[in-house]
């Protein structure tokens, strides 16, 4: 059964969007060397992640949408506060992810997320990243 919903829309408030993958450091515990993500990427995912439990309720008590989401399209815009030259491949692996963490999607695989787009711009007064999710299916085809 397929089942058509209104284009959702998240918004995630920042001016840096911490690449998950340029984000790492090495700790060592009881001895043996292991690779985590940095306090930055971290504290940048737990705040996000806020933003995402409060929307997710939102969308299920409003709009009746039923998560984690199994199929969708998904087009990520981020707005920078500047013109530096930043990897939009790298930015956008985090949101994903955080996505599937706190249970928006079901996974961020090619089967469930497909297509996508990523766009970037400036927005000096309000820089943030606008993700929307369309076409969702909430039961496998």
């Amino acid at each position: 059964m397929k089942t058509e919903a209104t284009k959702l829309k998240i918004t995630c408030y920042a001016s840096v969007f911490p690449s998950k993958k340029n984000q790492k450091q090495l700790v060592y515990i009881k001895g043996k060397a292991i690779i985590i993500s940095s306090n930055k990427y971290t504290a940048w995912e737990k705040e996000f992640g806020k933003t995402i439990m409060v929307w997710k309720l939102e969308q299920e008590q409003k709009n009746k949408v039923v998560f984690p989401i199994r199929r969708c399209a998904a087009s990520v815009f981020f707005y920078y506060p500047n013109n530096r030259r930043l990897d939009l491949t790298n930015k956008v692996e985090g949101i994903f992810d955080s996505l599937v963490k706190y249970g928006v999607l079901d996974d961020d695989c090619w089967q469930i997320l497909n297509p996508i787009s990523i766009s970037g711009d400036i927005d000096k007064t309000k820089p943030r990243c606008d993700i929307y999710l369309s076409n969702i299916i909430d039961s496998d085809i």
